[in-house]
């Protein structure tokens, strides 16, 4: 009974621990958590450049009489329909007035803005040049709302 005794204590003994302090490691089956891995460096966002083709206009009330010009062979109207970034949306909007209306249409880069405008007809008065831009207005008011009148010299 007494070496039962013995057994007893030293299965304690040896349960309870032996190796000092610190408790001993048990395998129970399950796969330790990865060791956690630096992230790659993540690239450089883009950087993008965001422009318009189109200018802000504002619309001011002349106090010069209408056609203080009419007749002088040197100068001549025309309706701005339009002044763009883009070249190909420039040679868009060209196309279809030209297509429309079957009238001169002019592509004009301006260096200095970077704009190409787009100028339709050749108007000897300011009134005749009026009165067309009123018609593509009424015609098309969402695509010509936006136009004016130019006086250019020849």
């Amino acid at each position: 009974m007494q070496s039962s005794g013995y057994i007893l204590a030293a299965t304690l003994w040896v349960l309870g621990g032996c190796a000092g302090s610190t408790p001993a490691a048990q395998d129970d089956g399950r796969v330790p958590p990865p060791t956690p891995r630096p992230l790659p460096a993540s690239p450089a966002p883009a950087e993008f450049e965001t422009r318009t083709d189109t200018l802000q206009v504002s619309r001011e009330v002349s106090t010069v009489p209408p056609d203080t010009t009419e007749g002088r062979a040197d100068t001549w109207f025309a309706v701005q329909i339009g002044a763009f970034k883009d070249p190909h949306r420039a040679t868009v909007a060209q196309a279809l007035a030209r297509d429309r209306y079957h009238l001169p249409v002019i592509n004009e880069f301006t260096p200095p803005a970077g704009l190409y405008q787009i100028r339709l007809g050749a108007f000897p008065s300011r009134d005749s040049a009026r009165e067309f831009l009123t018609k593509m207005q009424r015609d098309f008011p969402a695509e010509y709302r936006d136009s004016w009148l130019v006086q250019l010299k020849r």
